[in-house]
């Protein structure tokens, strides 16, 4: 038996030499079959990078145009950030607050794609940092990530505020606790390389960036319905582990399904993983939902891949992203509604009027109603709103603010030449606040085209042209919400249009308000305006804000809407019923600011007191002694000729006031 082992053990020997040496060759062909694939992926890699570096030329004017329509949408971003389900559980009351300032968001990848991206936040002027422009990039390197961040240079009294940021798990970078400004200034004062990944800064590139109206549109009673089942009761906790385990399931076999809603269609995106190609080579695949929900008809996916360290993030992207019935997670139902609270106190406050009713032949009393109402409503509260259709030509304005900031780049020397004449009520011509104003600002002050004071540039040439078009248009926009201000306050038909008849004392002032320093932003220091009416419309750089219950609120530029405020002489005619709005100038680092000011004046010998209708036939005592009208103006003009030391020694309107 020992002899038949032995002979057996040898035979085995010769076959198993036979079977390794089989198993040699078709390891070595097996390895050039890989190779030849790792040599079509690397290729594919090249081909995906290259069509990316296409198709970001291709998307980054498309991407401006979003940013220009966006702008003139009011917080935007401040609610696209608080209705997304993990980005507004970042901001802070004070995160929101300085997001009423955002302007614009920008990400942009390196040239070559696969070494980084940027996430820009741009800023309009505001009381909380100097700073314009804020970038954290991401450089991908072979050691790790580096980061870098704008270092913020916040204003006296602000900075940020007091935190912890939570544990961090895995090869994720923590979530701050307390703000937003937390997470950007992570890497403010030093370069960070490290092998952890950024999560915020992926869904603000991947989720956000790529649709953000989606978010925007959200609304906060449509997820609170979404997050019940068919019998009215929230999903419990147990669903919720079910749905993780489903989501770590689809992780482990390569695949991310992430559901997200759509103004057309439901929609899934498939997205596949792979450590082969650069982070930035991922695509994903759109599909409609009940195709994408159902395996058996999900598509061969082409070989398009993604690193580890951004499947990982989607894949908690997908955890915070729930699905409930097709809809979002009811996570964000309260952000929705705090969003809600912010907005009646913020942007939504500064309604927005159509006139075309007032000029629509057929007659539409209907919207007539409600643009006066509207008005009332505005006026009670704060006096400011803006309006649109209003007559004006859009080109007409944009013509005026283009024409008037190159007559204000012209030396001084040159606008010298417009210098005021003598004996005008108001100085007309080229102004300039004096070095020791605390507004920083130039003007050319001009009154009706018929008027004999007026000093108007002899370059640009079509300068006076368009400005005595600008000025006939805003003369009648004037009679306009004069009427309508009339109706407002119940008074007799044509009250105030009899009463303020004489258009000679109404004036106009094309403005340029210098760039910031970095130690003064102040344009034109708050303030109420003297006359009856005032009339601005402003270029993209914006700086404008209004008051209300304590809160500044910016007036974000719109192309062809005209911004509205009351002034003086309406809140003293009213006994206070209606306001003259307080607002200021903040300039912009870098940039100048363009605006155009009409002013609806009272001429100067009218005397000005509140009127019976609203003290003796109601029984309220006035709230102002009267004036002469022109008395009032030089005492408003000596502010800015002369400015006082001290604030509190500028003349208002409380300069007339009734102590009760």
């Amino acid at each position: 038996m020992v002899g038949d082992k032995g002979k057996r053990v040898k035979g085995d020997d010769e076959n198993s030499e036979q079977i390794d040496g089989e198993l040699v060759l078709s390891i070595e062909k097996l390895q050039e079959i890989q190779d030849e694939l790792e040599k079509i992926n690397e290729e594919a890699s090249d081909k995906v990078l290259e069509i990316d570096q296409k198709y970001n030329e291709i998307r980054k004017p498309v991407y401006d145009k979003r940013n220009e329509v966006i702008q003139s949408i009011p917080d935007f971003w401040l609610t696209a950030f608080l209705s997304h389900p993990m980005l507004g559980e970042l901001l802070t009351d004070e995160d929101q607050k300085i997001f009423k300032y955002l302007d614009s968001l920008d990400v942009e990848d390196s040239k070559d794609v696969k070494s980084g991206y940027s996430i820009t936040f741009n800023f309009r002027p505001n009381p909380f940092f100097e700073d314009s422009k804020l970038t954290k990039t991401y450089t991908f390197l072979d050691e790790g990530t580096k980061i870098t961040a704008t270092s913020i240079k916040w204003k006296e009294g602000m900075g940020l505020p007091n935190g912890v940021a939570r544990e961090k798990k895995g090869n994720k970078r923590p979530l701050p606790d307390e703000s937003f400004f937390h997470w950007f200034s992570d890497a403010q004062h030093k370069d960070v390389i490290d092998e952890i990944h950024d999560e915020i800064a992926d869904i603000i590139k991947e989720d956000l960036w790529a649709n953000p109206l989606t978010y925007f549109n959200n609304d906060a009673d449509e997820d609170d319905e979404e997050g019940k089942d068919d019998d009215g009761s929230e999903d419990d906790e147990e669903d919720d582990d079910d749905n993780d385990e489903e989501e770590d399931s689809d992780e482990e076999d390569g695949q991310l399904l992430i559901i997200e809603p759509s103004h057309l269609l439901p929609i899934a995106r498939v997205i596949t993983s792979s450590p082969r190609l650069p982070k930035t080579a991922r695509r994903c695949y759109r599909l409609p939902l009940q195709a994408a929900t159902t395996p058996d008809v999900v598509p061969p996916l082409p070989t398009h891949h993604q690193s580890p360290s951004r499947s990982a993030a989607n894949s908690n992207l997908e955890r915070n992203l729930q699905i409930r019935n097709g809809g979002w997670d009811k996570h964000s139902s309260k952000k929705k509604q705090r969003l809600r609270d912010e907005l009646e106190m913020g942007y939504s406050s500064i309604p927005t009027v159509d006139l075309s009713p007032f000029f629509n032949l057929e007659g539409d009393e209907h919207g007539k109603k409600e643009a006066i109402e509207t008005i009332a409503k505005a006026c009670s509260e704060y006096g400011f709103f803006q309006i649109m259709n209003h007559g004006m030509p859009t080109d007409l304005m944009n013509k005026a603010l283009q024409l008037s900031k190159t007559f204000f780049q012209y030396p001084h020397e040159e606008k010298l030449k417009s210098s005021p004449g003598s004996g005008g009520p108001l100085p007309a011509g080229y102004n300039k606040q004096p070095d020791h104003s605390p507004d920083k600002n130039e003007y050319l002050l001009v009154f009706p085209p018929e008027s004999s004071f007026n000093v108007y540039p002899e370059n640009p040439p079509e300068l006076r042209s368009v400005i005595e078009e600008v000025f006939s248009h805003l003369v009648r926009v004037g009679s306009l919400l004069e009427s309508v201000i009339n109706d407002c306050l119940g008074l007799p038909p044509n009250f105030l249009k009899e009463y303020n008849h004489d258009r000679s004392w109404d004036f106009m002032a094309a403005l340029r308000y210098f760039p910031a320093t970095e130690r003064e932003t102040n344009g034109i220091t708050e303030h109420e305006d003297g006359n009856c009416i005032t009339f601005v419309f402003q270029d993209e750089v914006g700086g404008l804000e209004v008051r209300k219950d304590g809160e500044w609120i910016p007036v974000v530029p719109a192309e062809g809407k005209i911004v509205v405020n009351l002034a003086d002489v309406i809140q003293v005619l009213s006994n206070k019923r209606f306001k003259s709005a307080t607002h200021r100038v903040v300039r912009s680092e870098g940039r100048s600011r363009y605006s155009f000011a009409f002013f609806y004046n009272l001429h100067g010998e009218k005397w000005v007191e509140p009127l019976p209708q609203f003290t003796t036939a109601i029984g309220e005592s006035p709230k102002y002694r009267g004036f002469l009208y022109k008395d009032y103006q030089q005492l408003r003009m000596r502010n800015k000729t002369h400015p006082p030391s001290r604030p509190e020694d500028v003349i208002h309107i409380t300069h007339y006031a009734i102590d009760t």
